[in-house]
């Protein structure tokens, strides 16, 4: 089974997310809220994800819900801290 790479990019309304599937990508547009998560776990399994690791920048409270809702799920999902350097 392969695993499937999700990339998300959080703001306060609405959260974008490049899947990226057997060399291909496909994107999407989700609110951020929790219709905007069921939404996106319907689209995923649309696309038959069966596993899936999400990666997102660690944007504190716009991405917490959604890195849980990922979580509930069972998905992984891994924040990155950006470098301000």
């Amino acid at each position: 089974m392969t695993t499937s790479v999700l990339g998300i990019d959080i703001s306060k309304a609405k959260f974008d997310v490049a899947l990226l599937q057997s060399d291909q990508y496909q994107l999407a547009t989700f609110d951020n809220d929790p219709q905007g998560f069921g939404r996106l776990a319907r689209w995923l399994r649309k696309r038959q994800v069966t596993q899936l690791h999400a990666c997102m920048e660690a944007t504190g409270a716009y991405g917490d819900r959604v890195k849980c809702a990922l979580h509930f799920v069972s998905w992984r999902c891994t924040c990155i801290l950006r470098d301000t350097k």
